[in-house]
């Protein structure tokens, strides 16, 4: 987590306040892999889970346009 913080991936945020109450926290977990020589872990989001009311935060980000090709094409 700290090469995520050095890296500018991740900041610490303030608790929320009376002013400032709205926070976003992605839920994650770590894999670890046992035979990796230079990566033991690796950190693992799920922007799909469904917070108290309901909704992900992918639910709540725009779609945008398909820009891989088909599979079923190549």
């Amino acid at each position: 987590m700290n090469e995520y913080v050095q890296l500018g991936h991740m900041v610490e945020v303030d608790p929320p306040s009376a002013t400032n109450k709205f926070r976003y926290y992605i839920p994650h977990h770590f894999v670890k892999k046992v035979s990796s020589t230079t990566t033991k872990f690796r950190v693992v989001f799920d922007a799909s889970a469904k917070t108290t009311n309901g909704k992900s935060l992918n639910d709540l980000m725009m779609v945008g346009p398909i820009i891989q090709y088909s599979l079923v094409n190549l």
